[in-house]
């Protein structure tokens, strides 16, 4: 029972689960889509989405430009609740960089300490770890930006992703 003139307890919202819960609402292969047009408005070229099955560990591929070097980039994503990336994951990827390359792993969630442990080793080709909440922040700051922003055929009624996962500017949930 509880104390008269006790305070109910108050529910902290966490903003990053919120926008994380709403990305686990799309398929993984839209999750793949997603994640392609993020890195297109990060500015990467040529970039692809592959996935399904027969990928070899590569969900999305893409080129990052510059005046000085052009570098080709191979992605795997994990749309996982609370599952962690395994380093099995990093070293599946690391198969999968064409020579030159480099890497990296966008989740949902997070990544185990041998994840880490395998991303870091020397001598090998690089792959970066993207967790879930870093994830929020390169949406958020990409979220303004094409592909991200516009319905990608509107005359077909394809919806934009802020409409698709229920997300105004800012990433607040609607």
């Amino acid at each position: 029972m509880a104390a008269i003139g006790a305070m109910p307890k108050l529910q902290v919202l966490d903003p990053y689960r919120a926008v994380l819960n709403q990305i686990l609402q799309v398929s993984p292969s839209d999750f793949e889509d997603l994640i392609g047009d993020l890195m297109v408005a990060m500015g990467y070229e040529d970039v692809i989405v592959i996935g399904g099955p027969g990928d070899k560990g590569e969900d999305v591929r893409g080129v990052l430009q510059s005046n000085l070097v052009s570098v080709h980039v191979s992605v795997q994503v994990k749309r996982y609740n609370k599952t962690l990336v395994s380093g099995s994951d990093v070293h599946k990827l690391r198969g999968a960089i064409p020579e030159g390359g480099q890497g990296a792993i966008i989740t949902t969630s997070d990544f185990s300490n041998d994840a880490k442990e395998e991303a870091a080793k020397s001598g090998f080709k690089h792959v970066s770890l993207i967790n879930g909440r870093e994830l929020v922040d390169l949406l958020k700051e990409y979220w303004g930006k094409e592909p991200l922003s516009a319905s990608p055929d509107p005359a077909a009624g394809e919806l934009s992703w802020h409409e698709r996962l229920g997300l105004t500017q800012g990433l607040v949930v609607r």
